[in-house]
């Protein structure tokens, strides 16, 4: 986990932390830049602006948050671990 017990909202700036299933992703919500993947400290952290699909997702949302991402059936149930 990235962070303990914070409650702000994803926004521009933020790193978050998603599990899907047994698999943990890192996304930080840029103004630009989408699309652009670094490695910090052995993780993988994909950039996301607030205007792709995932990114409109996750921004408002909060740690402890859940959302489906996908088309139709094909939808997966996401869980925001943390936001920082």
């Amino acid at each position: 986990m990235l962070s303990e017990e914070l409650t702000d909202p994803v926004a521009i700036g933020a790193l978050v932390e998603v599990k899907c299933r047994s698999r943990t992703s890192f996304y930080f919500i840029g103004p630009r830049g989408g699309g652009v993947e670094v490695e910090v400290d052995g993780k993988e952290i994909a950039v996301l602006t607030p205007h792709a699909p995932l990114g409109k997702m996750l921004v408002g949302k909060q740690q402890g948050g859940k959302f489906k991402f996908g088309e139709g059936a094909k939808a997966v149930e996401h869980n925001i671990v943390s936001v920082c």
